[in-house]
């Protein structure tokens, strides 16, 4: 499948089937034209054009083979960072003076993940936690792993020692003192797609303990302090038949309404959502970062896809994580590394050292200014000479 129909599969809420009529589907935000307000269409650099003052590749790290090496999650604790794959969970040591990472042996890592998709890794305090194929794991110092087979969870946040779960029916907190999982049922009800907008794929802590939730229709805004919900999603398309597709206005300027990753930074109070085709920003304002895709439009009667240019040329328009280094967005998509720094935009990919063009997740140490990037076949460890 080419990149851009991947895309475009990707931007639709549900599966849609030919018959005489096309069943009505929602399609994603983003399908519409380019909401946001970027820099401009900035090129990217050619493979000889790279900024000479840009990042480099110091290191690579293969972690297995097959899908032991597909990287899916990144988590750095300290000195150690947390490597989950489509196959199992391995941990490396990150090396300063050399930026290098030595793979560690950890017979009780390896055994209880193996085989096991990890789809989700983050941390708080000297707590580690591992949303899996199977259900929910924490790491801690003094006792080493603990795992619960709760059935799939696809994303996991802490606070304070709440810990919340992503599943395809909505969010689940976790009761400490029972070790069973509650239902979050959302106040105001979710009106809009209801079924895809609680399909939850990702998940983030921000401030004062608020939740937000990436979902196959939009964001999920839950705030514990007064147990109230927003449902916020952005332009979509809805598609009647072959020959009638509507374009419809969501409630906030959101790029993309598949949401494959979210990140909040604590530093800027700024949420990073990182969606099918581009990357939406949040501070109190949004801001869409979109790639080149397709949309919807009728024509000769017929239904069918056209090109968006998007304001930001992206290796990809399908990005699977992003990060903020102080002023500095690092995007990881599908097609490639970029890294965006005003109105400068270089992409790294397989051919500048990136062990594969598909980067799935991120991790950064702040102390060093080094980016770790995991991709398709295995950990590339990036920073400045």
């Amino acid at each position: 499948m080419s990149a851009d129909n991947e895309c475009m599969r990707r931007t639709t809420a549900g599966r849609w089937v030919m018959a005489a009529l096309v069943v009505a589907a929602l399609a994603m935000s983003g399908c519409g034209e380019a909401t946001g307000k970027g820099p401009g269409t900035p090129a990217a650099p050619g493979k000889d054009g790279q900024s000479q003052a840009g990042p480099k590749v110091f290191a690579t790290l293969e972690v297995g083979s097959g899908k032991a090496g597909q990287v899916t999650a990144l988590h750095l604790d300290k000195h150690r960072l947390w490597i989950g794959t489509r196959s199992g969970l391995k941990s490396a040591t990150f090396v300063e003076s050399g930026r290098a990472l030595s793979l560690r042996s950890d017979a009780e890592t390896d055994a209880r993940f193996d085989g096991q998709e990890i789809t989700a890794l983050t941390g708080e305090g000297d707590r580690v936690l591992a949303a899996t194929g199977f259900g929910f794991a924490v790491h801690e110092t003094a006792s080493g792993w603990t795992s619960e087979e709760t059935g799939r969870i696809n994303a996991v946040a802490t606070f304070q020692g709440i810990v919340y779960a992503g599943r395809t029916t909505g969010i689940e907190r976790r009761n400490a003192a029972t070790k069973s999982w509650d239902k979050l049922v959302p106040d105001p009800p979710v009106t809009r797609n209801q079924t895809s907008a609680q399909h939850v794929l990702a998940l983030a802590a921000g401030k004062d303990g608020e939740v937000w939730a990436g979902t196959k229709f939009g964001l999920l805004h839950y705030m514990p302090a007064t147990s109230k919900w927003e449902h916020f999603y952005g332009a979509y398309q809805d598609i009647k038949s072959e020959k009638v597709v509507t374009d419809e206005l969501g409630n906030v300027e959101l790029g993309g309404n598949y949401i494959n990753a979210l990140r909040f930074d604590a530093a800027t109070g700024k949420l990073l959502v990182a969606t099918d085709i581009g990357i939406s920003i949040f501070d109190g304002k949004w801001l869409a970062y979109t790639g080149e895709h397709k949309k919807y439009v009728v024509q000769n009667d017929a239904l069918t896809r056209v090109a968006v240019k998007g304001n930001l040329a992206l290796p990809s328009c399908e990005v699977h994580d992003a990060l903020l280094e102080d002023s500095v967005v690092w995007i990881a998509t599908k097609g490639g590394l970029a890294r965006l720094a005003g109105t400068q935009l270089d992409i790294l990919d397989s051919e500048r050292g990136l062990p594969d063009d598909s980067v799935n997740a991120l991790a950064f140490d702040a102390a060093t200014k080094t980016l770790f990037a995991g991709t398709g076949a295995g950990v590339a460890v990036l920073g400045y000479e």
